[in-house]
């Protein structure tokens, strides 16, 4: 079985709008993952202060699942 490997951001650097958003990859492809993390905001302590400020949306988060 492959092995996998998963990143949180945030999507949305306004407190009027912000989403969670989720990757799973395989191991084999981290370069996309980090590519993920450098295009978005990562979910570190100082992000999930700003998102928790952030306005709520009734939506769900965000999930990508990729197998390329």
């Amino acid at each position: 079985g492959k092995e996998w490997i998963s990143a949180d951001t945030i999507v949305g650097l306004d407190k009027k709008f912000t989403a969670r958003a989720h990757l799973m990859i395989p191991k084999d492809h981290a370069s996309i993952l980090y590519s993920w993390i450098m295009n978005f905001k990562f979910f570190d302590a100082a992000v999930k202060e700003f998102y928790n400020d952030s306005v709520e949306i009734p939506e769900g988060d965000i999930y990508i699942y990729s197998d390329p």
